[in-house]
């Protein structure tokens, strides 16, 4: 059983050994150092050889694989064919053997990254990717050539190593886990159904070199493409795909790739294995012969640009969830520990090789007694950290320990002491054992401690307010709180930046929230940029810093300021559901797919983020989807009356609208007032007085008056005032209005399409939207 965290002894589990710094130490000769990646087949570890003072990689396998009669006897068998490989391109497996009841294999440790995690990264450029399928190919012809058949041949079993160097991994292992019964997963067979030759999916008795073949050229299509041939809703339809179709034409993907090129790839990937190369070695001979064509900067900048930004999980990364801190103090520091555990997400976030849990996703199990292993596997995740808060006095204490949910080991467990004003300095040494434990390098740098210790105090009440303001529209102020800790520390980075994305978020409507002093949102907005960049100038790398620049320059109407700024954000805190539902809104309304998985990523992020639900339920009504709006509505645990309000007079449902008036028409405020005078204008017993529908216009965004341009416009059109509603987007497009996809496909301006004035409009929105998208795609230098 791993140890108590708040236990002083902090035992070693019982599964390991305790080696130095708290390592577990495997057949009282391997030294854990870190977890690597975790796939199909078990864990693999960072490891020091103890014996003979070398680094290596160590696989712990799955019970499941071994448990069987024989099984441990045909992974030897396999491990001996695996050793006869010696080439370049083939990375080496040194022995077999036990712990416990668990079984390992060690094998050279390669410096460098799973060409699965390249490819979740970037598209390769056409040259590249040939250049790395040819080392598959040497790689793997080799393997064949000693009489072994890889048979889970996929980018998960390629690493690149950092010279650019190609080594394909695993050869022997797939074999003898096939010949488990425990193992097999589909259709009797062990493997990835994305890669799996047509005959491995029918279970045909006759497996062979040619397998391979088929598994490199769908790795060859993706890497040229960037996607999988085959697609399907379920593990079956993937697999079964390629008996039923013949093999895509990858052009069909990517129109520029030579035909040459692709006639490799179907080759490769025939149905009949007849059909295919008969080695290896004649891929290689005819990748060799191609004629590379010349790819301009601007292509390969498209080619690079828009996929690093995808945070959604991928395969040979690790996955770690971070649970809530347990309060040991007094009831009143339950926000310390509640910040804490928000802050160590976030600084682990900004590890390029983690996919880190949100804080939206991990909340719900506070205050909850379980095992952090059926959590972990809850959240599919790879390892746990748990841990506890003491504040006392003058000192502060955490501790942590890090559980990898696969087999149990306890990776370490430590206590980090300090002084209360050290405890984000504190926070730091935790991210930082935590990615060494996961051996993966931290990209941000670290913070100093907050200078007095009641503004980091107030720094974390603010964000516990903040984000009860974002989730649960709480009336709690976070911009005070913030305000009083830059009051003590001005210069502090975190809560400047804190503060300006709390205060352009609950302040965003009007310029001053202290009505006898009225401010211009100019003015607000001027303070706050200035604000913003003295933090980035003392933090570069400070994630907050840039998502709280962009969402400030997406109010103030200048979307590709936001745009630059947003993605600066995303690459450095891939966890920022505000950053990703800025981006979905922006690319949403500039009618791109890639808004879609912005704004699903946000929710994935933050499940309570009602606000990317709105634009979900938006952006599904405008392409045509009206039920699958309705339905993202009432996912929501709060209730959504405007937006169900709006769309209910896009479609002048009568009896909608006398529906939705006969409810919960949710609690007073201007938002209501405007959307109950919706509801009654299409249920035929109202008017609704468009000079109404405004706030003054000094004390607005430009972001927010375009939204209310939109509005009139639409109020227009219900009452057949075409010129009033052409007037409202004209002027709504001179602003900060650049919504072609409302502009083309919101009904009521259906009549307005063919108006010159709009087609006007319609051609400027298009030249911005071309700008946004532009440094959407741009690579950062």
């Amino acid at each position: 059983m791993a140890a108590d965290p708040d236990d002083d002894t902090l035992a070693a589990p019982d599964t390991a050994v305790a080696g130095s710094a708290h390592h577990p130490v495997l057949d009282r000769r391997y030294e854990i150092l870190g977890l690597l990646g975790s796939g199909g087949m078990g864990n693999v570890y960072k490891a020091r050889d103890l014996e003979l003072d070398e680094i290596i990689a160590l696989k712990v396998l799955r019970p499941e694989l071994v448990g069987a009669p024989g099984a441990i006897d045909r992974f030897r068998r396999e491990v001996k064919l695996a050793r006869r490989i010696t080439h370049p391109n083939v990375g080496r497996v040194f022995d077999i053997g036990e712990h416990g009841g668990d079984k390992i294999i060690t094998m050279a440790l390669i410096d460098g990254e799973a060409l699965s995690t390249v490819l979740a990264r970037e598209r390769l450029v056409i040259a590249r990717a040939v250049e790395i399928a040819s080392g598959i190919c040497a790689g793997v012809g080799a393997a064949h050539a000693a009489g072994v058949v890889h048979r889970d041949l996929k980018p998960d079993n390629v690493m690149i190593e950092k010279g650019g160097a190609v080594i394909v991994m695993d050869f022997g292992i797939a074999r003898a886990a096939a010949a488990s019964d425990a193992a097999r997963s589909f259709a009797g067979l062990v493997g990835t159904p994305a890669y799996m030759a047509p005959e491995q999916v029918d279970d045909r008795a006759a497996i062979d070199t040619r397998a391979d073949i088929y598994a490199f050229g769908v790795m060859l299509y993706e890497m040229l493409t960037g996607e999988l041939p085959w697609r399907g809703d379920s593990v079956i339809a993937v697999a079964a795909a390629r008996l039923l179709h013949p093999p895509p034409d990858p052009r069909s993907a990517r129109a520029d790739l030579p035909p040459a090129l692709a006639a490799i790839v179907l080759r490769c990937m025939a149905k009949s294995p007849d059909d295919r190369f008969s080695n290896m070695q004649d891929v290689v001979s005819v990748l060799a012969g191609l004629t590379m064509p010349a790819e301009s900067p601007g292509a390969k900048a498209m080619l690079h640009a828009s996929p690093a930004i995808d945070v959604l999980p991928h395969v040979g990364v690790r996955r770690v969830a971070v649970l809530p801190f347990r309060n040991r103090g007094a009831p009143e520091e339950e926000h310390v520990a509640d910040g804490l555990t928000e802050d160590l997400i976030d600084l682990l976030s900004a590890g390029r090789k983690l996919r880190v849990t949100s804080r939206g996703v991990v909340m719900k199990y506070k205050g909850i007694e379980r095992d952090p292993r059926e959590i972990g596997r809850e959240l599919d995740v790879n390892v746990v950290v748990e841990g506890s808060v003491r504040r006392a006095p003058g000192s502060f204490l955490i501790t942590a320990r890090l559980v990898s949910v696969a087999d149990g080991f306890q990776l370490w467990a430590r206590r980090f002491k300090g002084v209360e004003v050290d405890m984000l300095a504190l926070n730091d040494e935790v991210a930082q054992a935590v990615a060494e434990a996961l051996a993966v390098d931290l990209d941000a740098e670290k913070r100093g401690a907050v200078a007095d210790l009641e503004a980091a105090d107030l720094y974390l009440r603010g964000r516990a307010a903040f984000r009860r303001f974002l989730v649960e529209e709480s009336d709690e102020d976070a911009t005070s709180l913030f305000e009083k800790a830059l009051a003590r520390t001005p210069n502090d980075p975190r809560i400047i930046a804190a503060y300006v994305m709390a205060r352009v978020q609950i302040g965003r409507a009007t310029g001053s929230r202290d009505t006898s002093q009225p401010t211009s949102f100019a003015q607000l907005a001027s303070g706050l940029q200035a604000q913003a960049e003295v933090a980035l100038r003392a933090a570069p790398t400070l994630a907050d810093a840039h998502v709280a620049l962009g969402y400030l320059t997406f109010q103030m109407g200048d979307e590709v300021a936001a745009m630059t700024s947003l993605r600066r954000g995303v690459l450095l805190a891939p966890n920022s559901a505000d950053a990703h539902d800025v981006l979905g809104r922006i690319l949403s309304e500039a009618d791109r797919k890639e808004g879609l998985r912005h704004l699903q990523t946000a929710i994935t992020l933050e499940p309570g983020l009602d606000k990317a639900r709105v634009a979900l339920a938006r952006h599904h009504y405008l392409a045509g989807d009206r039920d699958l709006a309705t339905s993202t509505l009432e996912s929501s645990d709060k209730h959504m009356f405007p937006i169900r309000a709006r769309l209910c007079l896009w479609s002048r449902d009568r009896e909608l609208a006398k529906e939705l008036l006969s409810g919960d028409l949710g609690n007073p405020s201007p938002t209501r007032s405007v959307s109950v005078g919706f509801l009654e204008l299409i249920a035929g017993g109202g008017k609704l007085d468009l000079s109404s529908v405004s706030p003054p216009a000094a004390s607005i965004s430009p972001r927010l008056n375009a939204f209310f341009s939109q509005i009139r416009a639409e109020i227009a059109c219900v009452g057949s005032d075409y010129p009033r509603a052409i007037e409202e987007i004209v002027a709504g497009e001179r602003g900060a209005l650049f919504d072609i996809a409302w502009l083309t496909r919101c009904p009521l301006l259906a009549p307005l399409q063919n108006e010159p004035e709009v087609i006007a409009a319609r051609a400027r929105m298009e030249a911005r939207v071309s700008r946004i998208v532009a440094a959407y795609v741009t690579p950062f230098e």
